[in-house]
């Protein structure tokens, strides 16, 4: 039976960011963006916008416009983040190809998504996660084995992801020495825990909407100001 783990993990891990303050950032950053899109075509359009005392006018009113943008970045988040924890993930396998788990954009810049599944040192609940593996376009690159026991730190409780640690400390020592043992004590089956949400995911429809929307509203804006200005 095949399986497709990482595709799975990914699913069921990555939750929308749907505080009020999520949406706010995300329609002001997309209508952000699509001010400064908007500007571009605008000079285009009117390309005496600029010219003269109308600068006076026209530089100001979009700075005015994108300070407002950029008000819901400067609300910080009044509930502290989770300690994190140091945990050990062993290497689960699956049927995806390399090529179907790389992300990024560039070669120098790709990622090799794992899989893992993961027990906490201080005997928290395991959670199944992907770890992102970087270096797979170099030569010599040697994906871990299915099987392989890795030390890692959950950097925030209640989230999936994890981050290398320099060194294994005593308990993650004890606990690996334990599974290899003993690795039915870690089954595959454990549930996957969520990645935590960024403001400008987007990753229902609605949060499309909330980007494009604004990216459209942005646009318009800086046409309808940039066509006033240029009529003074």
């Amino acid at each position: 039976m095949s399986t497709n783990v990482v595709a799975e993990i990914w699913r069921e891990g990555n939750l929308p960011a749907a505080r009020p303050i999520d949406h706010a950032r995300r329609v002001c950053t997309g209508t952000l963006w699509g001010l400064g899109a908007g500007v571009v075509l605008g000079l285009i359009a009117f390309p005496n916008a600029l010219v003269g005392s109308r600068a006076l006018y026209l530089i100001p009113a979009f700075a005015v416009v994108a300070f407002l943008l950029a008000l819901p970045w400067l609300i910080r988040d009044k509930t502290p983040a989770a300690p994190g924890v140091d945990v050990v993930a062993r290497v689960l396998g699956t049927d995806e190809s390399r090529r179907m788990r790389t992300v990024g954009n560039s070669r120098r810049k790709q990622a090799l998504m794992v899989p893992v599944v993961v027990r906490p040192v201080d005997k928290s609940a395991d959670f199944r996660t992907v770890i992102a593996v970087h270096g797979a376009e170099q030569a010599g690159f040697a994906e871990s084995k299915p099987g392989t026991l890795l030390p890692l730190r959950q950097t925030e409780k209640g989230y999936g992801g994890l981050a290398n640690v320099e060194q294994a400390s005593p308990e993650q020592e004890a606990l690996m020495r334990s599974l290899e043992q003993r690795p039915k004590l870690l089954p595959n089956t454990a549930p996957v825990l969520p990645f935590k949400p960024q403001s400008l995911d987007r990753v229902t429809t609605g949060d499309q909407l909330e980007w494009w929307g604004g990216m459209i509203a942005g646009a318009l804006l800086a046409a309808v100001i940039m066509g006033i200005v240029s009529l003074l």
